[in-house]
């Protein structure tokens, strides 16, 4: 979160962070019947309410029951009520009243994300593909297509044990639960990868979980949630 490093602190941890756009107003609030039935129980006894220009926004943070970071946004425009639960580590709510979340939560890398007001909700700003950036290593032998789905032609073939650059995940679809998944398969997903020689091309992956079993054939994308 270094591009919010002049953002005012709301809540930090180790692992979590809550940063507000110094020109924005926010204030603490505590829990009360209302919030029980906008954000749960989980959410603990304090929120905060911040002013964004016509909108109040009201944000509460939970771990989740097994180490699930989410936060639950609250907003309310006239009679109008929006709500958004958003998976995620950090979240930074800037002066335009966008909000952009990152972290490993209930997902298979670090995803950064980005999230605006729109007259149908609060929604996911779209990107042509999600950023991973990672070095990995395959723990399968990986082959490398000219589309995704482990369609159109071969571009390379690497042996299990080879280092490649995982460059970007594919636009995820989101299922009827909520949850994102790859475009192919619920239990597929496809990732662009560079080979140690400079190749591009896009892996179809099953990903791992954090019961120890890495993702086939990219060894570091595991799935961080339920």
């Amino acid at each position: 979160m270094d591009r919010f490093i002049a953002y005012t602190p709301v809540s930090k941890s180790a692992t979590t962070s809550l940063l507000v756009d110094p020109q924005l107003k926010f204030r603490i609030i505590k829990n009360d019947q209302k919030h029980e039935e906008n954000f749960g129980w989980e959410f603990g006894d304090e929120l905060i309410q911040v002013n964004c220009g016509k909108y109040s926004v009201e944000i509460g943070f939970s771990n989740g029951p097994s180490d699930d970071p989410n936060y639950e946004i609250v907003i309310t425009s006239g009679k109008k009520v929006l709500t958004k639960n958003i998976n995620a580590e950090n979240l930074a709510v800037s002066s335009a009243c966008q909000f952009y979340a990152s972290g490993q939560s209930d997902n298979s890398f670090y995803m950064r994300q980005k999230f605006t007001i729109t007259d149908k909700g609060i929604q996911e700003t779209v990107q042509p593909f999600y950023l991973v950036n990672k070095i990995c290593r395959t723990s399968t032998t990986a082959t490398l297509t000219t589309e995704r789905c482990g369609k159109g032609s071969t571009v390379a073939s690497l042996p299990k044990g080879s280092e490649v650059q995982i460059l970007a995940s594919e636009w995820f679809k989101t299922d009827e639960n909520g949850n994102k998944v790859g475009n192919c398969s619920s239990e597929k997903e496809s990732y662009l990868v560079s080979t140690p020689f400079g190749l591009v091309g896009w892996v179809e992956n099953n990903r791992g979980d954090i019961y120890e079993h890495p993702g086939e054939p990219l060894s570091c994308i595991v799935f961080h949630g339920d």
